[in-house]
């Protein structure tokens, strides 16, 4: 019981971190932290409320397709665990096509190994 109170905890507080490097516009860093809590609330079996937080990420971070990508993969991740495989690719498949219309060669790269 304790342990998801402490997951809990360090959710949140990965979620204020991720909250301040968007203010100084570092994403990679804040999909970074948000990653950390997305894997531990898996851990702690509250997937729904990882895909809350990876799909907030993925509202957020706007014309950043490196970022994008990152998010999204968070998102497929939440899928898998719910064993929503086919929601996975979907988002996989709008993810792709989106990275690819901004024309940015790494991050389309990024998004063909997703």
């Amino acid at each position: 019981w304790h342990e998801k109170e402490g997951i809990e905890e360090a959710s949140v507080m990965c979620q204020e971190t991720a909250d301040l490097f968007k203010t100084e516009a570092n994403l990679s860093e804040a999909c970074a932290v948000i990653g950390m809590a997305v894997g531990a609330l898996i851990y702690a079996n509250d997937v729904e409320k990882a895909l809350q937080i990876a799909g907030a990420l993925k509202s957020s971070v706007g014309t950043d397709a490196s970022a994008e990508v990152k998010a999204t993969r968070l998102v497929m991740d939440c899928h898998f665990a719910l064993g929503e495989v086919d929601k996975a690719l979907a988002v996989a498949t709008e993810a792709k096509a989106s990275i690819d219309k901004r024309g940015s060669p790494e991050a389309s790269a990024e998004a063909a190994g997703m």
